[in-house]
């Protein structure tokens, strides 16, 4: 098609998406917790292939965070102070301050806590398109 992607893997802890997943739609931990794995499984296939950067909720909400800007200015084309400062002004004032450590007792879940760990250990990083890819792309 004539254009390499780049992915933005946007992902919210297990625990805060469980909370969330089971309000909206009754969805319990077990199955749950096999959509989570696999959708984040598949994301973190796709950062390997094509590039890209992982930011989770709590980044993004939390206005002392901000190397998520560079590693997503690395994936797009807009400036690291120029997310910061599109955050800043979209940063919702008094938010509920939810995370995984308020809601007491949980489940554990390895595989999703594996997955949430590789996701975070990306923190701040731009993740360059595989070799193979790139071969591809230059036909």
């Amino acid at each position: 098609m004539g254009y390499c992607p780049r992915i933005i893997v946007s992902y919210r802890s297990f625990a805060a998406n469980l909370r969330s997943f089971y309000i909206h739609t009754g969805m319990g931990s077990n199955e749950f917790s096999e959509y989570f794995v696999r959708v984040y499984e598949n994301a973190l296939l796709m950062l390997d292939v094509f590039g890209g950067c992982a930011i989770s909720y709590e980044e993004l909400s939390d206005k002392n965070e901000t190397s998520w800007a560079d590693a997503l200015a690395s994936a797009t084309s807009f400036s690291a102070n120029d997310l910061l400062g599109h955050r800043s002004e979209r940063l919702k004032q008094g938010a509920d301050g939810f995370t995984a450590s308020n809601m007491g007792a949980i489940l554990e879940y390895p595989r999703a806590s594996l997955v949430e760990e590789k996701l975070r250990h990306l923190k701040g990083s731009f993740i360059p398109a595989s070799p193979q890819i790139r071969r591809k792309w230059a036909g």
